[in-house]
């Protein structure tokens, strides 16, 4: 009997330590290259709704820690640069051109190791975005930051030991845009992010 209590614990240490190292497959620092096409809608106060699609490269900084045999707890930053036009609005005496400049966000990202090469994660955002507007004939440009929450769903997949692959689908939502001119709420902004991406595990 006390064989077999021995062989059963052994079996069991066995077959744990595979899960285990499936988790801790995907913690520590990683840096993620993406492509990025972003779907934006946009609304200023009093206007209609505007949507149109760009597409920019975006950098994504992570720190990952295996909690459980398969769970993994991470935390990031994601940065996206360019000049995308967003908006174009007609109002008397000409149009409003409204610009997106630079977007960033602080991620909350759980993950569970399917297996020891792939992980779905989850994704949750603190979000900001800098944008300007240039007013009609020259009349000058107000600039604005924008602040909102998201959330999304990915998956990353190890090619080797370092490098991998990941695809990951996230909706941002800006509730308010304030200008920093005047000091006054303007427009409101959704955003929907595909992205694929290339990436190094330290």
């Amino acid at each position: 009997m006390k064989t077999l209590y021995t062989l059963v614990l052994a079996a069991l240490a066995m077959g744990s330590a595979p899960a285990f190292a499936q988790a801790k497959n995907f913690q520590g620092f990683s840096m993620t290259l993406n492509a990025e096409s972003t779907n934006f809608t946009m609304e200023w106060i009093g206007l209609e709704p505007k949507t149109t699609t760009t597409t920019r490269p975006g950098l994504q900084f992570q720190y990952s820690v295996a909690v459980s045999d398969k769970v993994v707890m991470g935390a990031g930053l994601t940065f996206n640069g360019g000049n995308d036009v967003v908006g174009v609005y007609p109002v008397t005496g000409g149009d409003i051109v409204t610009r997106i400049n630079s977007r960033a966000s602080i991620d909350f990202l759980p993950g569970y190791a399917v297996s020891n090469k792939v992980l779905v994660y989850g994704k949750l955002s603190y979000a900001s975005a800098r944008g300007e507007a240039d007013l009609p004939y020259g009349t000058g440009y107000s600039t604005g930051t924008a602040r909102g929450t998201g959330y999304g769903l990915g998956v990353r997949t190890l090619l080797t030991e370092n490098l991998y692959v990941q695809a990951a689908y996230d909706i941002n939502k800006y509730p308010t845009f304030w200008d920093s001119t005047v000091g006054t709420q303007i427009f409101n902004m959704d955003t929907k992010v595909f992205s694929l991406g290339v990436g190094y595990k330290f």
